[in-house]
């Protein structure tokens, strides 16, 4: 069989030939495996054979291949918005379960790390920490609530071991546990259009991408050329806002993409909620609306 030829397939769902090795790494990562989540998406949008490529057996193959049933191909890198520090502490949070059981607390208890430094002492002296916590006074009133920023001496421990802030609840299935995640941003639930636009500009016109598109260039045979963000929990929240399902709002204003480009999907991971799909022939689309396969 020649690489990219059309053979049977399950419409909706890509054709993965990376090795078993490439997946459980992709698997591990921080947002989990993106360039699957992206295959699977941009399958179930345009129902054409879309195969995960680049399992290294030659040198630059695009991590996708769009094959239409129209004899159009499309080809497709995936990248990430995902700052390092906040990267080491979702994958050590994600790899090791994030739950710390602590039998002796009353309360459940979510730690929201800024990055990974010190994340082994934590999980070793967390439940001593918030022991203290709950014999203190901070935590009269309403809950959950945010507590990080008070001179406490339990909170700024809690601070120099990395957490950004804490959230607390009273116990529903009797799990008295500390769950360990990675920080977020938040912000205004009003979306800024020009402030969402300026994101994807900047973002599609650094160097990262750069070495996207010029991969992408290698295939001038290619109908199309994908750009698919997987976006993490520490984007720009006015982009993170936008791909949430609690709208259906869709950008008006065309981004500034290279010519090379003729689609860019954006995505959030590891919460996966909604798609927002650039086409320089067509502007932005709601993928959730268009959905060709299941």
């Amino acid at each position: 069989m020649t690489r990219g030829s059309i053979v049977s397939y399950t419409p909706g769902y890509p054709e993965d030939r990376r090795t078993e090795a490439q997946r459980l790494r992709a698997f591990a990562g921080p947002l989990g495996d993106e360039e699957a989540m992206a295959a699977r998406v941009v399958s179930r949008y345009t129902g054409a054979h879309v195969l995960l490529l680049d399992d290294n057996s030659e040198a630059r193959l695009p991590d996708l291949r769009i094959n239409y049933s129209d004899g159009r191909v499309g080809m497709g890198e995936v990248t990430t918005d995902l700052p390092p520090g906040w990267a080491a502490a979702s994958s050590l949070t994600r790899n090791s379960g994030g739950t710390i059981e602590a039998s002796t607390l009353r309360y459940r208890w979510w730690l929201y790390l800024r990055h990974a430094r010190g994340i082994s002492e934590l999980r070793r002296v967390a439940p001593e920490i918030l022991h203290d916590a709950e014999a203190s006074d901070d935590l009269q009133g309403p809950v959950p609530a945010s507590v990080i920023g008070s001179a406490e001496s339990w909170k700024q421990r809690l601070e120099r071991l990395g957490v950004a802030d804490v959230i607390w609840a009273t116990p529903t299935s009797g799990a008295h546990v500390i769950e360990l995640l990675p920080a977020g941003n938040g912000g205004s639930v009003v979306i800024d259009e020009a402030a969402f636009i300026e994101w994807v500009d900047n973002f599609t016109s650094g160097e990262l991408v750069k070495r996207k598109t010029d991969k992408l260039q290698q295939f001038p045979e290619a109908h199309e050329h994908h750009l698919f963000v997987v976006l993490s929990l520490q984007t720009d929240w006015n982009v993170l806002q936008a791909l949430s399902r609690d709208t259906r709002w869709v950008p008006s204003i065309n981004p500034r993409l290279t010519e090379t480009l003729s689609h860019l999907w954006l995505m959030e991971a590891p919460f996966v909620q909604r798609c927002l799909l650039y086409k320089a022939e067509g502007g932005w689309i709601d993928v959730d609306r268009h959905w060709r396969t299941e």
